[in-house]
This record gives C-alpha cells, structure tokens and sequence, in this order.
C-alpha cells in the first residue's frame, strides 16, 4: 500500500506477481507483434482524433496508473529484505510492503516511511497503553506484574498484534526478531490513528545514527537475549550487605516505654553468639558457624554474614530463590536467660517488606531470631504458593527456631544478641519499630546497587519535536535500554531520553512495575508504567492531524528500523 499526494492508498508488492513467466523464443516473438499492432494502432487512433476533436491537454496519471508503473518496474525481481532495500533500488513509496528478510522467513508485511531521516524504515512495533491506572492484563503485552509472563515478547519469536490497528493495540511483527538492522527510530502518535496518517500525526519523531545495532546481533532481540538480558535482577551479597543495617541499629533501647518506670541495667559484654543450624527438608542440617557461602543440594548455595561487637552479636543467612519449593527449620540454640524472661513473637510490615520474630529478653540482653521476605524486590519461584513461617521455643524453652513451610520466596534470616539498658514491661510495639527499620536501609543499599547495573544508552537525533523535562535527573536526546528499577525490575526501552543518578525508570520508561517511595503502597504494572505520576506527560500536544490535543498518555509509541 502506498499514499500519493491526496493521501489514498494502494497496495503494492515488491516481488512482481502477475508478471507473466514466459521464455523463450515464442515469448519474444509474441512481445514484438504485440508492440508492433500497439504502435500500429496508436498512430491511426492520434490521426482520427486530430482531425475530428480538437488539441486537449493530457490527463495525469491515475493512481491506478502509478501503481502499475511501479509494478512494471520492479516486476521479476525478488522480494524486498526490508524497507531500506526497497528504498536502495529505488522503491520509495511510504505505506504497507511485502517483505521477505531471509531464506528461513517466510514473505510477510510491513509498513515502510520511505521519507523521514533518509527513509527506508520498517515498523516493527508499537507500544500502546489504554489502562494507565490499571494493572497487567492480557492487553499489555509489553509488560510484566509479579505474576506475569516475564518480559518475554521483547525477546521471542512470536508476533502479535494487527499492523492495521497498530495505534489501537500492542503490535509487534516479525521485523523485530527478523531483520538484519543498524538503526532504530520511535514515533509518538495518537492513540487510534490510521496509518496513512501516522507520519503527520506523530509529534515526536527521532533516530539514532550510529549504527548500534550492528554491534549487538542487528535487532532487538539479539540485544535484549545476548547482550542486555531482561531478566530480573537478585541482589548480590545480600547478608553482608544487610549485615550493615543490623549494626546501625540502635538495639539498646528496646523494651523502654517513656511515660514507665525504668531500671538501669549493669550492660553484660558480649562474648559470642549462638548457635545456629538450618535443615532443609529432610537433608542434614547445616551448622552456621562463619561467614561465607554454604552448599545445600539441589538449591542454590546460602549466603552467612556474621559480625561481633561489645554490644550486639549478629548471624544473617541470605536464602536465594529455591530451585524447588520445599520446607525449612532453622534452629538457634540460645541458652537460658535471667530472672522473669519473656517470649514474644509476632510480625510487623514494611512497604512489601514482611517480618517475623520470636523474641526474649533476660537481665540485661536480649535476643531475637527474625526472619524477612519481601516477594516484589527479592523475587520468588511462584506466586499461587503462600511461605508460611511460625515460631516455636522447644528444649525446655532453651532453643527458638522458626519453621518454613513452602518455602519458594528469597528470604533473609536474623539472629542477634544485644545489651539493653532497661528493664521494663515487654511491649510488642517496641520490637516491630526496630525492625521496621531495616527495609529503608535495605531499599538504599539495593537502590545503588540497580543503579550501578549496565545499561546501554544511544544517542538519537530528533527530527520532529522537542522534549522538555523539568527534572535534572533526565537528558533528552537518547534512547536507554535496560534500564532497572530500584525493584530489581529492569525496563525495556527509555524513549527519547537517558536517565541520570536516582531516576525512577517506571516515571520515563516502558514495560515494567511502578517503583518507588511514592508509588510502593500501590504497585502496578503496565506498559507506561508509572507516566501518570509525571506533569511532563499529562502535558497537552495540539496536533493539526487529530483536530485536538494528545499527551503521552493517549499516544502510542512506535518502534521502527533501518
């Protein structure tokens, strides 16, 4: 399909079928009568007409016409590989292509512009968002929530979509993981307009130049399997890096109620913790006695920090995300206490942080075994299981240990001794406000540390359109992939910017959760994210084209190469 001047369509192919197959001799033979009685009859029909019909000035050629002359001309030769080899033996009509990129493909179509930045890009995909306030359902297809499908259609080898409806739905074609491209460009359109008039509708058009593609594997595919991979992140190290939270703590104080009578205690020093074992299934149990790695077989090795001061002793066993799901005892072996010790456990919560522990303080110290999970940041096998964990003193109240049933999530498991200064009535509060400290500090530490993950950002080149951000956090003038979130969730495509320092990817990019202070008690998912939380995209664009204004929000991207 092709527009002329008037914006009217029709549909063309490259490959020249209807061409007739005839060799040979005879079919010469036939082509030159043919050629001869034309001419004959011509020449007689322009005399009769000269003499009866006065001079007229010739009619223009019909759409009809220009569509057989571009026909004729290509009419034998093979299917195009894509746009750009259209455009490079001198097919430059924008609109709808048939295309075969290689041996192994079969022919399918494109929508090729033949005139911006030079031509001979191919529409590969759009990204369309019709449920900002919604969460991840079968029509965001670009994205993924905690029980999605991953974010597998920016990598595999499966279309979806209607090219016809390409601002209407989510729309990928086989170009994507197909063709053999150096560049990439993105428009931004209103939602719902026709493909003969996405090109003067759109009010973002830009590209890169430098031929980026050609280094990691020629399309997005390649580059988001081989090179930038979009998988979900876990964190590294994370009881030694955790183990710091622990130690800034400020463990002293508990049990204290300001407005109670307080007894000063004489502190006791700290000589050593405790004894800790971990027994997962029916396998031996494992003694935690330093700080390391540790095999368990059949799973993924369990990392242990452990840290001694004066005041406070501390174990911290990191639990990565099973291979299989299973059960679990860890069992601490912490002695007997002073005079009028009391057992407490309870749970307190977090942003998506869940906290367990069982607790006991004697004369002058305390301890507490506690356990942290938190399935959006730290990931887990599956989401329909529900980890169940339940404290319990057993050997004469000597030994705490802590029971995992189902066990399918990343989990971080506590143990710590520390000094009091008072003695008081136990209260419950006390102890969730302590450890309801530890997740902030969790989320700085993870925080830098996606920051610090590679992303690749290309520098692109705007041909229609300016964008302005009033944050200092983003650079228009790029295109950024792979960008994570301080969730461990990386996001696809940044479109037309690069992200600096702590920028929040969910506020910019596409494809992935929302993340953030400001949006962590009401998570979601889509293929815009978060933009609904940002001024810049709620801004309204006049376009002649729709008669109207747009945002970000009703428009759809698309994803083109060259």
């Amino acid at each position: 399909m092709f527009e002329n001047g008037r914006g009217e369509q029709h549909t063309a192919r490259s490959s020249g079928r209807g061409c007739s197959n005839e060799s040979g001799i005879f079919s010469v033979l036939l082509i030159v009568l043919l050629l001869t009685v034309l001419v004959v009859a011509i020449s007689v029909g322009f005399g009769i007409a000269m003499m009866e019909t006065p001079r007229t000035e010739p009619k223009k050629m019909t759409n009809f016409g220009v569509q057989q002359s571009m026909k004729s001309r290509f009419c034998g030769k093979p299917t195009f590989k894509d746009c750009k080899d259209a455009l490079s033996q001198g097919y430059n009509i924008t609109g709808l292509l048939t295309i075969k990129p290689n041996d192994y493909t079969s022919e399918f179509q494109v929508y090729c512009d033949m005139s911006s930045g030079g031509g001979g890009w191919t529409l590969v995909a759009s990204v369309h968002e019709d449920a900002i306030t919604g969460s991840c359902d079968s029509q965001d297809k670009w994205s993924k929530d905690s029980t999605g499908s991953d974010y597998d259609n920016w990598f595999n080898l499966k279309s979806f979509g209607n090219l016809e409806d390409a601002t209407g739905e989510d729309y990928k074609s086989k170009a994507l993981y197909a063709l053999n491209a150096s560049d990439m460009m993105i428009w931004h359109v209103p939602n719902d307009l026709g493909l003969p008039a996405i090109s003067s509708g759109a009010f973002f058009k830009y590209h890169t130049t430098n031929g980026f593609l050609q280094k990691y594997g020629s399309n997005l595919q390649t580059l988001f399997t081989q090179y930038f991979p979009m998988t979900r992140y876990s964190p590294q190290g994370m009881a030694e890096k955790a183990i710091g939270c622990v130690q800034k703590t400020d463990w002293s104080d508990i049990w204290r109620w300001p407005s109670q009578q307080t007894e000063r205690v004489v502190p006791v020093q700290i000589t050593d913790s405790d004894n800790m074992t971990i027994k997962f299934n029916t396998q031996r149990a494992i003694s935690i006695n330093r700080t390391g790695n540790f095999s368990v077989p059949g799973q993924k090795p369990i990392q242990v920090a452990m840290s001694k001061t004066p005041r406070v002793a501390t174990t911290l066993v990191w639990i990565p995300i099973p291979y299989t799901i299973g059960d679990a005892i860890v069992k601490v072996n912490w002695g007997t206490f002073g005079k009028n010790p009391s057992f407490r456990r309870s749970s307190t919560s977090y942003d998506d942080y869940n906290i367990k522990f069982g607790a006991q303080c004697g004369d002058s110290y305390c301890k507490v075994l506690f356990i942290v999970t938190n399935y959006n940041n730290w990931g887990e096998r599956v989401s329909s299981f529900s980890q169940q964990e339940s404290f319990h003193r057993v050997n004469n109240q000597t030994h705490v240990e802590v029971r995992i049933k189902d066990l399918h999530r990343a989990t971080l498991v506590g143990y710590t001794v520390f000094q009091r200064k008072y003695t008081s009535t136990p209260g419950g509060y006390d102890w969730g406000q302590v450890l309801n400290n530890f997740p902030s500090c969790f989320d700085d530490f993870q925080t830098t540390e996606y920051q610090n993950l590679p992303s690749l950002s290309v520098p692109a080149s705007f041909i229609k359109g300016n964008m302005e951000f009033y944050e200092s956090d983003v650079t228009p003038g790029f295109i950024e992939f792979r960008k994570y979130g301080s969730s461990g969730h990386p996001y696809p495509i940044c479109p037309g910017i690069r992200l600096n320092g702590d920028a929040d990817p969910s506020l910019h990019c596409i494809g992935g959760l929302t993340t953030g202070t400001l949006f962590s008690s009401r998570r979601r998912c889509g293929d815009f994210a978060a933009w609904d939380q940002l001024a810049a995209h709620k801004e309204k664009r006049a376009n002649s084209t729709t008669g109207g204004d747009v945002t970000d929000l009703t428009s759809t991207l698309l994803l083109f190469y060259r």
